[in-house]
Parts: structure tokens; C-alpha cells; sequence
């Protein structure tokens, strides 16, 4: 407020006029005084605001340097991590390489173990044809034996009763014989001509049955050792 200094008309204007400046000048103090102790609030609370902000911040810039360490962390981790991941990714393709060239090489036995399997079946039955045949044979075979021992048999019975015929007829002709020699020391002397003439027959017919005898002999022996054999 800005003062000036007039003419008064009297002394009591013009200390009206001061009283009133004076007045004035005190509320303007006043204000002053008023405006700087709100100053003076304001700065307390705007300090202790900054205080507060500043104590957020540095907790802020913890909390974030803290993270941020966390996820420097985290981030060497996954690091390793991939790089494990890596090595491990390198070893199953190696193994899936592996197991794929394996695959083809069973796939390739499975080929050639299936052609030999139909060869070897091809070859059974084969075997089974050739088993049946040989079976057929064999009963055939058996059949002919069966035939040759049954006529075996026959003839077995029929060299018994040959050999005991010829048996017979070797008794028969040696009882004959000793007989024919007994009459002839008996009766060489006494007997006639007529006599000598029938013992000479009697002899020669003797001689015959033998001479007939000895091929049916000689057949039975043949025989004997044929079915020996």
C-alpha cells in the first residue's frame, strides 16, 4: 500500500488518514504473516511429503534393484537352463538319429525275416507233401511186407510139410535099401535068374525114387536159404 501524503484540512484528518493507513498496513501484515506461516505449512507438509516420497522412491528403488537382481538371477537360471536344455535337445536328436537307423534296420530284418518265414513255410509244406508221400509209401510198403510175411508163412508151412515128406521118403527108401541088402545076402546064392532079374528092378526103382527126391530137396534148400536171407 502505497502512502501518499496530501494536504489535510486538519490535524485530525489526517491522523484519521494514518490511523486508517496504519490500519491497512496492519492487515496487509497480517496477511503477510498469515500467507507466510501457510508458506511455512505448505513446506512442512510439502518436506515432510518429500520426505514420504523420498522414502517411497528408495523404497521403490530397492524393490526394483532387488527385482531387477532377482531377475538378473532368474534370467543367468533360464540361461543355464537352456543351455542344459540345449545339450539335452543335441543328445535326443542323436538318440532320435540312432532309433531312426535302427527302425530302418529292423524294418529291413522285418522284410527279410518274412520272405525267409514264407521260404520256410514254402519248405514245410513241402516237407508235409513229401512226409504224406512217404507216409503213403510207407503204408504201401507195409502193406507188401504184410503180403510177404503172410506168404512166407504159407511157404513155411509148405517146406515143413516138404521136408517131412522127403523125411518120409529118406526113411522109407533107407528101410527099402536095407532090405533090398539083407535079401541079397540071404538068397544071392539060391535065388534064379528070374529072382535077380526082380531084385535088380526092385533096386533100380528104389534108385528112381531117390533120383526124384533129391530136386525136391535141393528146391526145399533153395528156398531155406532164400527166406534166410
Amino acid at each position: 500500500m502505497d502512502i501518499h501524503m496530501g494536504h489535510f484540512r486538519d490535524k485530525g484528518e489526517e491522523i484519521e488518514y494514518l490511523q486508517q493507513a496504519v490500519r491497512q498496513l496492519q492487515s496487509q501484515l497480517d496477511d503477510s504473516r498469515q500467507l507466510v506461516w501457510q508458506l511455512n505449512s505448505e513446506s512442512e507438509e510439502f518436506r515432510e511429503s518429500s520426505w514420504q516420497l523420498e522414502k517411497e522412491l528408495e523404497n521403490s528403488l530397492d524393490q526394483a534393484e532387488k527385482k531387477n537382481r532377482d531377475l538378473r538371477h532368474q534370467c543367468n537360471k533360464l540361461g543355464k537352463d537352456t543351455d542344459v536344455l540345449k545339450d539335452k535337445m543335441e543328445e535326443i536328436k542323436r538318440i532320435n538319429d540312432t532309433l531312426s537307423s535302427d527302425l530302418k534296420k529292423y524294418k529291413q530284418m522285418e522284410i527279410e525275416w518274412t520272405k525267409r518265414i514264407q521260404q520256410l513255410e514254402q519248405q514245410n509244406d513241402d516237407l508235409e507233401r513229401a512226409l504224406r508221400a512217404a507216409s503213403d509209401h510207407k503204408m504201401t510198403a507195409q502193406q507188401h511186407l504184410d503180403e510177404a510175411m503172410e506168404r512166407d508163412v504159407l511157404r513155411e508151412g509148405e517146406k515143413e510139410e516138404l521136408l517131412s515128406l522127403l523125411q518120409q521118403l529118406q526113411e522109407e527108401n533107407k528101410d527099402l535099401a536095407e532090405e533090398i541088402r539083407i535079401r541079397d545076402r540071404l538068397s544071392s546064392f539060391e535065388k534064379s535068374p528070374r529072382d535077380l532079374r526082380e531084385s535088380r528092378t526092385s533096386v533100380e526103382t528104389q534108385t528112381q525114387v531117390v533120383h526124384a527126391v533129391q530136386p525136391l530137396r535141393n528146391k526145399i534148400t533153395k528156398k531155406t536159404l532164400y527166406n534166410r536171407e
